[in-house]
């Protein structure tokens, strides 16, 4: 059975992005916890960031939130945009078995 996506609801495409979104902050927030705690693997020591080395762990929960209001913000504009491009050239064939 073929059928034509002619509209997303942006706030349930949102509400799919977010999740997706805040994985991404969450791995995102560790690599860069753990960059700056190390000092990237440089091998000399740099003064004068400790303070900013002990905030870097608070990145694993600031990034996994952050990336998901931008996710879902931006699954809202990219489902408004879908919906006024296919108003006006079509949707997109889908083939649902």
């Amino acid at each position: 059975m073929e059928g034509k996506l002619t509209r997303i609801g942006p706030v349930s495409y949102g509400k799919i992005m977010m999740p997706g979104m805040a994985l991404f902050g969450l791995i995102y927030g560790l690599i860069m916890a753990i960059v700056v705690n190390f000092g990237g693997g440089t091998g000399t020591e740099v003064t004068g960031f400790e303070p900013l080395a002990s905030l870097s762990w608070g990145l694993i929960i600031v990034f996994p939130i952050l990336y998901g209001i931008i996710g879902f913000l931006m699954g809202v504009c990219t489902a408004a945009v879908y919906n006024l491009l296919a108003s006006w050239v079509g949707g997109i064939v889908v083939k649902i078995e």
